[in-house]
């Protein structure tokens, strides 16, 4: 999931639903979508507003994580520069 902003979006079925779950205004809540050079957030949702999104999901029955939440762009990126640090070789190696 690159864009974690438009899956929670949908998961709860609109920006509308998520703003006022959330407390936010509906443009706030767009923005999460925007790319940053756009002046959005970049699919990142802010972080103070998950506990209240992972509730709400849980009042909702709606399936979600706090792994709907990662970017998986950052992981691989992380991981990559860890494996390039020679610590993560040896995992990566085994995934092999």
């Amino acid at each position: 999931m690159l864009d974690p902003a438009r899956t929670v979006i949908e998961k709860f079925g609109g920006i509308s639903a998520v703003a006022q779950l959330t407390g936010r205004d509906r443009s706030s809540v767009q923005r999460w979508g925007v790319a940053k050079e756009r002046g959005g957030t970049g699919g990142i949702i802010p972080a103070d507003r998950h506990h209240i999104l992972l509730a709400g999901a849980r009042l909702k029955g709606i399936d979600l994580s706090p792994a709907d939440f990662v970017v998986e762009a950052r992981i691989q990126l992380a991981m990559s520069e860890l494996v390039g640090r020679g610590i993560g070789a040896a995992a990566g190696k085994d995934a092999a």
